[in-house]
């Protein structure tokens, strides 16, 4: 399964250590409205980053988007990634 990671807040750090234990998931990159914050969790995990929740759900890699936002934004993440025909989690 090849998933992108929306949020890239404390609780990112958790999947990204433990992503290494299911090696049937594949990382295509991860996004966050925080361009900072993203760029700092993209360069330490050598993860590729997406621009935008746009550039996310228009790439055909990402089958499944990880919804790591606050609690706020978890609606309209997930919404948007389900019209877009994503699977969330």
């Amino acid at each position: 399964m090849r998933i992108a990671i929306v949020g890239c807040g404390y609780v990112a750090n958790f999947y990204l250590k433990t992503l290494p234990l299911y090696p049937e998931i594949q990382i295509v990159g991860v996004m966050d409205r925080n361009e900072e914050r993203a760029a700092r969790f993209s360069e330490y995990f050598s993860v590729p980053r997406f621009q935008s929740l746009n550039e996310v759900l228009d790439d055909q890699r990402v089958e499944l988007v990880v919804n790591l936002t606050n609690p706020r934004s978890h609606f309209a993440v997930s919404k948007a990634s389900l019209e877009a025909g994503k699977h969330v989690y």
